[in-house]
């Protein structure tokens, strides 16, 4: 009889480690990696956002940027309209612009929230003196997979690559 009752507890002891990881995982953002590649344009690098968008198409919150020159953010206007027209501290800013025919894998956390409701993730991208692209790529969260988005200005395609 006793050992019935070891049994179960043992069996707790050894898988326990290995649930309450899973259910750690499931309570956490989602880190996602992303190859971008550039059409060959001439011109200035690139400054490209990524945001969250919720369902009726409003900003939830900038998820990454890539540009850091500050005096060029009213330039992508949807996003800076939303940002408030205001300098602060923003996640993810990671640098220099990426120029004509360049490539850079990023990596940015999407919020667990996002992968429950109808948000969709939002590429804009804007260059000095040429048009600007207030939706370059469009994808809802909840079917990020491998398959490559074509852009419809700077960024020729993204493709979501599995996390490391």
């Amino acid at each position: 009889m006793k050992s019935l009752v070891t049994a179960p507890l043992m069996l707790m002891a050894l898988c326990g480690p290995v649930f309450s990881s899973f259910a750690q995982e499931a309570n956490q953002d989602s880190t996602q990696r992303c190859l971008l590649q550039m059409t060959n344009y001439e011109g200035e690098g690139a400054y490209i956002i990524i945001s969250l968008m919720d369902s009726s198409d409003q900003y939830v919150e900038t998820l990454y940027v890539i540009g850091d020159d500050p005096e060029w953010y009213y330039e992508i206007e949807e996003w800076w309209s939303y940002f408030g027209r205001e300098i602060r501290d923003i996640d993810g800013i990671t640098g220099p612009t990426l120029s004509g025919g360049e490539r850079s894998i990023i990596e940015f956390k999407v919020p667990k929230y996002a992968f429950e409701g109808k948000h969709k993730l939002r590429f804009e991208t804007a260059v000095e003196d040429q048009p600007y692209y207030p939706v370059e790529i469009e994808v809802p969260v909840d079917s990020l997979t491998t398959m490559k988005l074509e852009g419809t200005g700077y960024i020729r395609y993204a493709r979501f690559i599995q996390p490391r």
